[in-house]
Protein backbone atom coordinates (compact mmCIF):
# COMPACT_ATOMS: atom_id res chain seq x y z
CA UNK A 1 0.00 0.00 0.00
CA UNK A 2 2.97 2.33 1.03
CA UNK A 3 4.46 1.61 -2.32
CA UNK A 4 1.44 2.66 -4.11
CA UNK A 5 0.57 6.00 -2.43
CA UNK A 6 4.57 6.65 -3.07
CA UNK A 7 3.99 5.95 -6.94
CA UNK A 8 0.97 7.75 -7.20
CA UNK A 9 2.52 10.97 -5.57
CA UNK A 10 5.66 10.85 -7.83
CA UNK A 11 2.95 10.44 -10.79
CA UNK A 12 0.93 13.67 -9.75
CA UNK A 13 3.66 15.81 -9.08
CA UNK A 14 5.94 14.59 -11.94
CA UNK A 15 9.33 16.02 -12.74
CA UNK A 16 11.04 18.98 -14.25
CA UNK A 17 14.39 20.22 -15.28
CA UNK A 18 16.66 23.00 -15.16
CA UNK A 19 19.24 25.15 -17.34
CA UNK A 20 21.99 26.54 -16.06
CA UNK A 21 23.76 29.21 -17.80
CA UNK A 22 27.57 29.98 -16.61
CA UNK A 23 29.09 33.25 -17.56
CA UNK A 24 32.02 35.34 -16.23
CA UNK A 25 30.50 38.33 -14.62
CA UNK A 26 32.05 40.93 -16.37
CA UNK A 27 32.65 39.49 -19.93
CA UNK A 28 29.87 37.56 -19.97
CA UNK A 29 31.71 35.00 -21.45
CA UNK A 30 30.38 31.19 -20.95
CA UNK A 31 32.83 28.96 -18.71
CA UNK A 32 32.80 25.43 -19.28
CA UNK A 33 33.80 23.01 -16.85
CA UNK A 34 31.92 24.62 -13.81
CA UNK A 35 30.30 22.14 -11.00
CA UNK A 36 26.65 23.03 -10.82
CA UNK A 37 24.94 20.82 -7.39
CA UNK A 38 21.70 21.17 -6.22
CA UNK A 39 22.48 21.38 -2.88
CA UNK A 40 21.50 18.88 -0.10
CA UNK A 41 20.77 16.61 -3.47
CA UNK A 42 23.45 13.85 -4.74
CA UNK A 43 22.67 15.69 -8.49
CA UNK A 44 24.72 17.93 -10.34
CA UNK A 45 26.37 18.69 -13.57
CA UNK A 46 29.46 20.67 -15.73
CA UNK A 47 29.28 23.44 -18.08
CA UNK A 48 29.98 22.55 -21.18
CA UNK A 49 31.52 24.54 -23.75
CA UNK A 50 28.72 26.97 -24.21
CA UNK A 51 28.22 27.23 -20.35
CA UNK A 52 25.29 25.45 -20.00
CA UNK A 53 24.46 22.63 -17.13
CA UNK A 54 21.48 20.44 -17.31
CA UNK A 55 19.93 18.75 -14.56
CA UNK A 56 16.83 16.11 -15.30
CA UNK A 57 14.79 15.10 -13.07
CA UNK A 58 13.74 17.51 -10.44
CA UNK A 59 10.61 16.93 -8.97
CA UNK A 60 8.22 19.09 -9.85
CA UNK A 61 6.35 22.06 -7.39
CA UNK A 62 9.40 22.10 -5.46
CA UNK A 63 12.08 25.05 -5.11
CA UNK A 64 15.72 24.08 -4.85
CA UNK A 65 19.05 25.68 -4.21
CA UNK A 66 21.57 25.68 -6.59
CA UNK A 67 25.49 26.55 -6.46
CA UNK A 68 27.98 27.01 -8.76
CA UNK A 69 31.87 26.26 -7.91
CA UNK A 70 34.56 27.26 -10.69
CA UNK A 71 38.25 27.07 -10.26
CA UNK A 72 39.56 30.65 -9.96
CA UNK A 73 36.32 32.06 -9.55
CA UNK A 74 33.70 32.87 -6.12
CA UNK A 75 31.65 30.09 -6.12
CA UNK A 76 27.73 31.61 -6.37
CA UNK A 77 24.69 30.21 -5.10
CA UNK A 78 20.92 30.79 -6.89
CA UNK A 79 17.87 30.18 -4.16
CA UNK A 80 15.15 29.52 -4.27
CA UNK A 81 14.71 27.70 -8.19
CA UNK A 82 10.93 26.46 -8.58
CA UNK A 83 10.92 23.43 -10.70
CA UNK A 84 7.72 23.06 -13.07
CA UNK A 85 5.99 19.65 -14.59
CA UNK A 86 7.41 18.65 -17.75
CA UNK A 87 9.32 22.19 -18.10
CA UNK A 88 12.87 23.20 -18.15
CA UNK A 89 13.60 26.15 -16.10
CA UNK A 90 16.39 28.31 -17.23
CA UNK A 91 18.50 29.95 -15.22
CA UNK A 92 21.75 32.24 -15.57
CA UNK A 93 24.82 32.53 -12.60
CA UNK A 94 27.64 34.97 -12.95
CA UNK A 95 30.76 34.51 -11.42
CA UNK A 96 33.47 36.35 -10.40
CA UNK A 97 36.81 35.65 -10.62
CA UNK A 98 38.81 35.11 -7.14
CA UNK A 99 40.93 38.46 -5.91
CA UNK A 100 42.77 36.25 -3.06
CA UNK A 101 45.19 34.97 -4.24
CA UNK A 102 47.08 33.48 -1.78
CA UNK A 103 48.66 29.98 -2.17
CA UNK A 104 49.17 27.42 0.68
CA UNK A 105 53.21 26.22 0.84
CA UNK A 106 53.70 23.08 1.43
CA UNK A 107 56.61 22.19 3.86
CA UNK A 108 58.01 19.25 1.76
CA UNK A 109 60.16 18.80 -1.20
CA UNK A 110 60.78 16.61 -3.76
CA UNK A 111 64.40 14.60 -4.65
CA UNK A 112 65.90 11.78 -6.80
CA UNK A 113 66.52 8.11 -5.22
CA UNK A 114 70.18 7.82 -5.33
CA UNK A 115 69.32 5.00 -8.29
CA UNK A 116 69.72 6.50 -11.48
CA UNK A 117 68.14 3.63 -13.18
CA UNK A 118 64.70 3.44 -12.70
CA UNK A 119 64.91 6.58 -10.45
CA UNK A 120 61.56 7.46 -9.17
CA UNK A 121 61.15 11.38 -7.47
CA UNK A 122 59.42 11.20 -3.71
CA UNK A 123 58.23 12.98 -1.00
CA UNK A 124 60.56 14.19 1.77
CA UNK A 125 58.94 16.37 4.51
CA UNK A 126 61.41 19.34 5.57
CA UNK A 127 60.92 18.93 9.58
CA UNK A 128 62.67 15.62 9.24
Amino acid sequence: MMHSVLALLFFVTGFGSVKVRVIHKESKEPLRGAAVRVIGLPLGAHSRPDGRAYIYRLRADTAYDLSVQFVGYTPDTIKNVRIYKDSTVEVTLEVSPRTDTEYVKLPVKLHESETMIGAKPSIQDLDH
